[in-house]
Formats: C-alpha cells, structure tokens, sequence
C-alpha cells in the first residue's frame, strides 16, 4: 500500500512540473509557427519563388532541422527512460520526499548528460 502511495505522490509532483512546461511548449509552438509564417509571407513578398523557399523551409513550411534534432530527441527520452529505471531499485527504501527528489535529480542528471553526448556526437572538429 505504501509502494502505490509513493507513485501517485511522484505522479503528482512530476504533474506539478509538467503541466507548466507543456503549456509554455504549446504557447512557444504558436509563436515559432506565426513568425515563421510571417517570414515566409514577406519573403513570398520579396519576390523568392516556390522552389527556393522550399529548400529554405522545406515542405512543411517550417525550417529544416534535419536528423540531428531527432538524435538530440532520441537521446533525451532515452536518458529520462534511464533514469526511471536506475531510479526504481533505488528508491523502494526511501520516504516520498526521498522518492521525488532522487527521481527527479537521475532525470535532470540523465538529460544533461543526454545532451553532452549529443554535443560530443554533433561536434565539428
């Protein structure tokens, strides 16, 4: 009982930390997608053709990020994956706000350490 109580305590603080970095996510979607918008209108403007935007924006409309963002991606959800499950042995002896704070500290050091190898990996010499 004390297992299921641990859960939904982190389950609630990981909402507490989620809930505000989503909407941010979602309010900084909606930025990115007016002025990327309004780039491409006023390049339109300046007389670029379809085909030259088209490789500036791909076909999306958006900018190309290519592949590296999504190995950037791929090695974050993997380090947090990580860490969810270094954390698991770990914590099965600590109260609940030992629970949140080891969970979160693995996270944070996961995700960090995610993006230093996608630093060291992207790196031009």
């Amino acid at each position: 009982m004390e297992q299921k109580q641990l859960a939904l305590d982190l389950v609630r603080q990981l909402g507490l930390i989620l809930t505000p970095l989503v909407i941010f996510y979602a309010i900084y979607g909606i930025v990115r997608e007016y002025y990327s918008y309004q780039t491409r209108r006023r390049l339109i403007e300046q007389g670029l053709t379809e085909g030259q935007l088209r490789e500036l924006f791909g076909k999306e409309g958006r900018p190309n990020e290519g592949a590296l963002s999504s190995l950037k991606w791929g090695l974050m959800v993997l380090a947090l994956g990580l860490s969810l499950f270094v954390a698991q042995p770990i914590v099965t002896n600590l109260s609940a706000g030992g629970v949140v704070s080891v969970t979160l500290g693995l996270m944070f050091s996961f995700g960090g350490a995610a993006l230093v190898a996608f630093y060291l990996i992207t790196r031009t010499k």
